[in-house]
This record gives structure tokens, C-alpha cells and sequence, in this order.
């Protein structure tokens, strides 16, 4: 190991000190925000490569000159793709991503073999604060605020810190400076099973400030779907949950001076959430959030971003008004409130750019069940990055991380290499990261019901889980045609998990432990190719593969060895003022094996494997636009009318085919 810190420790050094005073092609091409000459012929052939993206290194790089493979759910295909949130954004577009329900009912992410509480997620490089299982909500991560997202898997600790161990995924919400005079733009959508969906977006930029409002509220009804075995089978739907959410948030940008921007931001969101048509007893979701942030280009070489956060998430149990006795019909049960400070300075070189940055954060934990009523705990790092341009092909990026967490006492440096090289239409890239995870407060002190009869217990005497990771990739353009390729493998030791459950009075308790190691390894492929006829298409694969020698029953559902998606897009080039684009999408996950308890009351009986087999759904669009101020969208999901036999915690809630039909109206270009 202290022949990797020479390393790490060489790469930052030698550059700082020998790029000083360069200034070649490399430099130019840096200062310019373009790709060097040699493949940026290529850029616009066949997919959308001069994006800039920020998540890979924290600073701004056009996607074909990341060093680190990136990615990218454009603005346009949110658009076209018309999902109420972020959850359905990522189920269309990514491969090996699957979305399924844990034990108290909640959504659990898991994303390459990393479940959600491994994948940091989020907003403008801020965090957010989670739920019970560590998985954010994904209901309050509306679609129609996003501009674009990035994607990068793999350990990011040394740039993100903890939680960041199986990959980032940071949503980019739009730039309000941009903004014309005025915007206005309304939508709605109804669907299936009483699918709603209702906003109202208006912006307004006068010279040096910009303010943006968005109001948005989705419903879906509760339903029932129909299992064919009528043998008890544990993690087993029978009713899908409906909800009703209501979101707001507000966005201010104020630019003193050309150098100095300064922003401001608030947020509302409510979700009431009912588990059958009958239930008397619903839950609420609640979260509140604050943010101000100031970047100063503070030279023509410097940078500096200076920012506050705070996130409360709170969780209630509400009584419908009946026949209840109950004194309050509002309770909440459970609270996460964070306040972060995050700084980031970048220093430009000739030969690159070097990256200086501190995060400090209050997570405070407000649970019924807690023991002490209360807890909370400060964490401090420091980091630092530097961005190598060695040659118009070579560049490589070096950085060192160190956490610090006040419970335990948990403390580690994180070191993360990448090296890309670049020539013609050939993209290779290769990464080391040391991935770590420290204990969450949840994962220590919070004993909550995962289901009726199961309890699981906090440990406070969790380590911190470590990883280590390695990931190769390549890209090659040709005509209309890019193809890329990605290995990873990853060594995890003190995985975070639940253990054995023992038999208590009061039913079934599930500790935290640390398991001893745990390998995830795999592989993904992507075609992609677009027309000047209007047609695009897009293949992608992913295979998985997960090592636990423990062979621990696990509360989340595995990963799915094998997954695909796939998109042809038509857009024809009409004249006049009318416009349609034709979109058939799709994904197919294949079966997986997991073992788990007989009975999730009685644990007792002994382990059994369960077979959740595979699947494939199909989606059709038709967007049709006249002008630029109207879209009307008609969409037939699950084309197939694919039922599962069995509705277990990971299989597609669908009853069959489901209908939609939405209309966006931008009155602002109505009235040009």
C-alpha cells in the first residue's frame, strides 16, 4: 500500500511543478472548451459529445474529453422519453439498474450490483437526505426539473466521500440565466390505473437575476394484481401502493458582476402514501430544503464555489378522520436533517487543472424508536485533484481523499488514478479507486419495522466498508455508428448488510453486520448510431455478476445477471409548422436466484431458494409538435401486455397494457 501513496503522491507533484509555463495545442484546446483536433472531426457524427459534464472530475469537461468514462441522459431525452421521475429516466435508459421494494414497502435501487444505499445520489454536486434504508425518495426527484444526468460507475469516495462507493449519480438541473425575458409552460398527463400528472413552470430573467418556479403534482390509485399460486410466498405483492405527491420548488440567480454569480434555492415536497384501498392508516413523506451558493471566477486561472445546503426529510403516520380514536391524525415518526458546507477552488495550469476542495456536514437522526430519542454526528474531509493533460493524446487525473466521522472516530484516506488516451475516433480509459463507506446513523442506532413481525436492529459497532475498484473501458466512432465497452470489478470487505434473525418476544430481529468480503464484477456494451434521415437507435447490455462467500440471505433483492435496453427513435424532417417523433423503447431482465426465509414470521424454518424469472417490457411513443409552443404525447406501455404469474417485491407492477396521453403547452412562444 505505501507504494500506491508514492504513486498517488508523484502524480500530483511532478505535473504541478513541470506543467508551469507550457502552452501548446493541449493548452489551447483546454482554454477553448473543445476537444483537441485529432478526434473532434467525430464529436457530432453520431452521438451528442460536446455535453459538458462535471461529475467524473468536478470540473467541467466536454464528454468526449472526460477522463473518466461518463454517463449522459441528455435534456433531450428526458424530454421525449415524458417520465414522471427520476427512478423512470433511469429504468429506460441504463442497463443493470433495477428497481424493486424492501421489506417496509420503500424503493430500493440497485445498480450494478451496488444497492442504493452505495450509490450517492445527487442534486447540483449536493447531497440529499435519505429514508429508512438509505435509498433516497425517488418521488421527490421530479423529471420535469432536470436538464441532464450523469451517470459514473465505480468507487468515486476520493471526489464524493462516503456512500459514494458503487458510483455517483448526479442530476443537473437547468440553468435559469439562460432563460429568454419570460417562460411559461404547462402540462398535464393521465393514465392508467389513475395515473395524473399536473405542473406549471414560470421563469422570468431581467438583466443580472433570473427566478424560476415549478409546481408539479402526481397520483397514482391503489390497485390490486392477482398472484396465480395461492401458496404463502414471502416478499409478495398484493395490493400496489397509490399516492398522491405534491412538489415546489423555486430557484434565484443574482450576477453582481460578470465574475460573481450568486444563487438561491427552496423546495417543498409532500407524498401521502396508502398501502390498500382500505387502509385507514396512511404514511406522509415530507421534505424541506435550502441551498446558497456563490462562484466567483476569481481570476482568469481561478475559480472558487462556495455552498450551504440543508435537507430535512421527515416521515408521518397519518389517520384518515374516521372512527378512530385517536388525538392527533398526523405523527411523525421519523427525521433526517442535514446542513453541509462545501467548498471547491480549481486552479488552471497550462498543462492541466488542479482541484482543492473541503465538505463538512451536521447529520441529525429524530426516530420514536431510538433508544436516546435523538442523534447526530459531524463529518469533515478534504480532498484534492489534479486533471494531467501529458499530450494531445494522454491525460491522467490523480486525487487523495480524507473523512472524518465524530462517531467511531472513523477516519480513512481514499486515493482514486484515471488515465485516458485518446487518438483519431478511439477513446481508452482506465480507473483505480479506493471506494469507503463509513456506518450511517440509521445503520447504527435506528430500530424500525421492516414488515409486520420483523424488526431490524441499528449496530453502533459497524466499521466502515471499504472497496476497491477497477474499471477499463473504450470508445470508437465510425460514420454514424459509436460502440463502447466497460469492465469493472470490485473487491468489497465489512460489507454493511443485515445478518441471521433471531427469535424474540415481539417477533423476528434482524441485526446490522459487517460481512468479511464480497466481489462485484461485470461488463456492459453499447451501440449506438444516428441517421441524417431522422432515425437514431440505441443497444445497450449489461452483465452482473455478485460473490457473497457468506451466502448471507439478503433483505434486497440481487442483481439480475443479464439486463438490455434498447430505443429506435424516427423524427422525420417535415416542413412547416408540425413535427412528430415515433419512439419504440424497451428492457429485459433476466431470472435470478436468491435464497431467503421460509417465513418472514417465523425464521425459524429455514432458508429456501426462490426463483424470480425474467422479463421483458416495451414501450410506444408518438410526440406530435406544432410550432414550438405545443407537444401532445400518446404512449402504450408494456406493448406486449406482459402479467407476471407472481407479483414478488421485484417484478414489474404491471396489470397489462397501460395508456397515456399528455399535452405541453409553452405559452411564452404562444404569444410571439
Amino acid at each position: 500500500m505505501k507504494y500506491a501513496f508514492s504513486i498517488i503522491f508523484s502524480l500530483f507533484v511532478i505535473p504541478v511543478a513541470w506543467g508551469e509555463g507550457k502552452n501548446d495545442a493541449a493548452e489551447a484546446a483546454n482554454a477553448n472548451n473543445t476537444a483537441p483536433a485529432s478526434y473532434s472531426d467525430w464529436e457530432n457524427e453520431t452521438i451528442d459529445l460536446d455535453q459538458v459534464v462535471v461529475t467524473a472530475t468536478r470540473t467541467p469537461k466536454l464528454l468526449s474529453e472526460s477522463p473518466i468514462l461518463t454517463q449522459l441522459i441528455s435534456a433531450s431525452d428526458i424530454q421525449k422519453l415524458d417520465v414522471t421521475n427520476v427512478e423512470g429516466l433511469l429504468k429506460q435508459e441504463l442497463p443493470g439498474v433495477e428497481f424493486s421494494y424492501s421489506m417496509n414497502m420503500q424503493v430500493n435501487m440497485n445498480l450494478a450490483g451496488f444497492a442504493g444505499q452505495s450509490v450517492l445520489f445527487l442534486v447540483d454536486g449536493e447531497r440529499l437526505a435519505g429514508e429508512t434504508n438509505d435509498n433516497v425518495d425517488f418521488e421527490r426527484l421530479v423529471a420535469k426539473n432536470i436538464d441532464h444526468i450523469e451517470i459514473v460507475k465505480g468507487a468515486a469516495s476520493a471526489l464524493y466521500g462516503s456512500s459514494a462507493n458503487g458510483g455517483v449519480i448526479n442530476i443537473i438541473t437547468r440553468d435559469i440565466s439562460q432563460l429568454p425575458s419570460w417562460r411559461l409552460n404547462t402540462y398535464g398527463r393521465l393514465g392508467s390505473h389513475g395515473e395524473q400528472r399536473y405542473g406549471l413552470d414560470f421563469g422570468v430573467h431581467r438583466g443580472r437575476w433570473a427566478n424560476s418556479m415549478q409546481l408539479s403534482h402526481n397520483g397514482l390509485d391503489c390497485y390490486r394484481v392477482h398472484n396465480k399460486s395461492n401458496q404463502p410466498i414471502p416478499l409478495r405483492i398484493d395490493y400496489v401502493p397509490g399516492q398522491s405527491t405534491w412538489t415546489l420548488n423555486d430557484r434565484l440567480v443574482w450576477k453582481p458582476t460578470d465574475d460573481l454569480r450568486l444563487s438561491a434555492r427552496a423546495s417543498y415536497y409532500q407524498r401521502e402514501m396508502t398501502r390498500n384501498a382500505t387502509e385507514m392508516e396512511h404514511s406522509r413523506y415530507y421534505d424541506y430544503t435550502a441551498g446558497l451558493r456563490a462562484d466567483w471566477q476569481c481570476s482568469e486561472r481561478d475559480r472558487l464555489e462556495v455552498s450551504y445546503n440543508f435537507d430535512q426529510y421527515d416521515k408521518t403516520r397519518y389517520y384518515v378522520p374516521s372512527q378512530l380514536s385517536v388525538s392527533d391524525l398526523n405523527v411523525r415518526e421519523y427525521s433526517n436533517v442535514q446542513n453541509s458546507v462545501r467548498s471547491l477552488w480549481n486552479r488552471d495550469f497550462a498543462r492541466g487543472t488542479l482541484s482543492v476542495g473541503a465538505d463538512y456536514m451536521y447529520d441529525y437522526l429524530v426516530n420514536r424508536k431510538l433508544a436516546n430519542a435523538d442523534y447526530h454526528q459531524s463529518s469533515a474531509d478534504a480532498f484534492v485533484q489534479y486533471d494531467w493533460t501529458l499530450s494531445e493524446q494522454w491525460e491522467v487525473v490523480s486525487a487523495l481523499r480524507y473523512d472524518y466521522f465524530e462517531i467511531g472516530h472513523h477516519s480513512r484516506l481514499t486515493p482514486k488514478v484515471s488515465a485516458a488516451w485518446h487518438k483519431d475516433r478511439l477513446a481508452l480509459r482506465g480507473s483505480y479507486g479506493m471506494g469507503f463507506r463509513a456506518p450511517s446513523l440509521k445503520e447504527m442506532y435506528y430500530d424500525f419495522e421492516a414488515m409486520p413481525g420483523w424488526t431490524i436492529d441499528g449496530n453502533p459497532n459497524l466499521t466502515p466498508e471499504q472497496s476497491h475498484n477497477f474499471t477499463l473501458s473504450a470508445e470508437y466512432g465510425k460514420g454514424v455508428f459509436n460502440y463502447t465497452l466497460l469492465g469493472y470489478f470490485n473487491h468489497v470487505t465489512d460489507r454493511i448488510t443485515t445478518g441471521v434473525p433471531a427469535a424474540k418476544t415481539d417477533g423476528a430481529h434482524l441485526p446490522y453486520i459487517n460481512l468479511d468480503q464480497m466481489q462485484v464484477a461485470g461488463g456492459e456494451a453499447t451501440v449506438q448510431a444516428r441517421w441524417s434521415n431522422g432515425m437514431s437507435a440505441k443497444v445497450a447490455y449489461c452483465y452482473t455478476y455478485e460473490h457473497n462467500p457468506d451466502q448471507a440471505p439478503n433483505q434486497f433483492m440481487p442483481a439480475r445477471p443479464h439486463s438490455a435496453n434498447y430505443k429506435v427513435e424516427y423524427t422525420p424532417l417535415l416542413s412547416g409548422k408540425y413535427g412528430v417523433t415515433v419512439m419504440l423503447s424497451g428492457r429485459w431482465l433476466s431470472s435470478v436466484t436468491n435464497r431467503e426465509y421460509r417465513s418472514t414470521q417465523h425464521p425459524e424454518e429455514g432458508i429456501m431458494e426462490v426463483h424470480y424469472p425474467d422479463y421483458h417490457l416495451h414501450k410506444f411513443q408518438v410526440i406530435q409538435r406544432w410550432e414550438d409552443w405545443l407537444s401532445v404525447t400518446f404512449a402504450i406501455d408494456n406493448l406486449l401486455g406482459y402479467k407476471p404469474d407472481n407479483y414478488f417485491y421485484n417484478a414489474p407492477l404491471t396489470t397489462g397494457q397501460t395508456y397515456s396521453v399528455g399535452i405541453s403547452l409553452d405559452v411564452d412562444k404562444l404569444w410571439k
